[in-house]
């Protein structure tokens, strides 16, 4: 696997951090927790009854028409610009540019809608290349080799 460049492997540094609450902070909550049950447990009822309808509303309801923000990230040192194409615009090398950070690292967000897709990257305006940290699909049609990547549907 490719090294991260230096501001992306700090950011995921940073992240991967646990966080802790200070050591009174349970026990305030717990408190509070009791002390709320004990005054209105007809309201907790209520209220825990109309979350599970909710949920299950809300699980057998699925909003697949909603667009979901997909992250696309090439490693690539030596390249000036990279775009990205697939089924989502075409396949026009015009439509999607990524943008550079630090020396390396070219990312782009797409609002996709739940589904499956075929995409590539173009580096230089001429070489066309798969993700390499990714799927490869198996009925690119044409050209190089792509790849593919399955946007799930948000049930929220």
């Amino acid at each position: 696997m490719t090294e991260l460049p230096g501001n992306l492997r700090d950011i995921v540094t940073q992240l991967k951090e646990p966080v802790t609450a200070s050591a009174g902070f349970r026990e305030r909550v717990m408190n509070a927790v009791r002390a709320t049950n004990a005054r209105r447990p007809l309201a907790w009822i209520v209220g825990g009854l109309l979350a599970a309808g909710v949920a299950l509303f809300l699980l057998f309801h699925p909003r697949s028409d909603i667009e979901r923000p997909t992250t696309f990230l090439l490693l690539a040192p030596h390249a000036t610009t990279v775009a990205l194409v697939g089924d989502f615009n075409d396949w026009d090398p015009s439509a999607t540019p990524l943008q550079s950070v630090g020396d390396s690292a070219w990312f782009v967000v797409v609002s996709l809608k739940p589904g499956r897709y075929r995409y590539s990257f173009v580096v230089d305006g001429q070489r066309w290349m798969a993700d390499p940290t990714a799927a490869r699909a198996v009925d690119h049609d044409f050209g190089p080799e792509s790849s593919v990547v399955t946007v799930l549907s948000r049930r929220t």
